[in-house]
């Protein structure tokens, strides 16, 4: 999880830690069968979008999930397209959840989503503040030596 990735024009590592609940807290998961189909189907659908799943888990009645995900996509693009299709799908395979869901909404409108990377606040913060004092010394240096021709 410490790689980066490299794209056409850039280097990025995007990685979120998503999490969302059913509607009304039903334990919509509880059976083992339908906790399966669930982890299936929101592999596949991170797949398709070009996300890498690091890690999920199917709870009950939420889903938590690490993800990696393409720079140009935010962590709230990646739930709708998690939430949205998983729900779609699941109401496919499992017509019973139309009893408990008329409406066909499995899935609450709040979420948690949080970036996670092989670096804390604290290291960033600490690296940030010396490329400001390395930055100075380079242009003591620069202003020094003169700038080299173009």
């Amino acid at each position: 999880m410490n790689d980066l990735t490299s794209y056409q024009n850039s280097v990025a590592q995007c990685i979120y830690h998503l999490q969302w609940t059913t509607k009304y807290r039903y334990k919509m998961f509880k059976k083992e069968k339908y906790a399966v189909l669930a982890d299936g189907i929101l592999r596949g659908i991170a797949a398709r979008h070009g996300m890498e799943v690091v890690e999920l888990a199917v709870q009950d009645e939420h889903v938590h999930v690490v993800i990696k995900a393409k720079p140009s996509m935010s962590a709230s693009e990646c739930l709708r397209l998690l939430k949205g299709a998983s729900s779609y799908e699941l109401f496919r395979k499992v017509p019973n959840y139309r009893l408990r869901y008329r409406r066909g909404h499995l899935w609450t409108n709040g979420k948690f989503a949080r970036t996670v990377g092989s670096v804390d606040l604290a290291t960033t913060n600490h690296y940030v503040a010396k490329q400001r004092n390395y930055q100075t010394s380079m242009g003591d240096y620069v202003a020094l030596q003169g700038s080299p021709a173009l």
